[in-house]
């Protein structure tokens, strides 16, 4: 499959941190060198070439699985209900009571 090979020249070139920045350098690549390539055809280029090497440097989503919404919500300080209230009504913003 060409868009595996390409993938491999893109992983060869550089390390990606994301998912996101590899299928952004992946697509570049593609293009310049002229090679088509489809969302199906990526897929199964990171597929194959995954069962051999890693893709990124580090996984994100371990990274958030391992951290519970309640403990981020925990470091956030509070507004009171009345200073809300009062924000928004300057604000021009009307929120339904109940």
């Amino acid at each position: 499959m060409l868009v595996a090979r390409v993938l491999r020249d893109v992983l060869a070139s550089e390390p990606f941190d994301t998912l996101a920045d590899l299928t952004d350098a992946l697509k570049y690549r593609c293009a310049r060198v002229r090679v088509k390539w489809t969302n199906d055809a990526i897929s199964e280029a990171y597929r194959l070439v995954a069962s051999n090497r890693p893709l990124v440097t580090r996984d994100v989503r371990v990274v958030r699985r391992n951290t519970k919404h309640s403990e981020r919500l925990d470091d956030v300080p509070r507004v009171p209900r009345g200073d809300a209230a009062a924000i928004l009504q300057r604000l021009g913003v009307s929120v339904p009571r109940g």
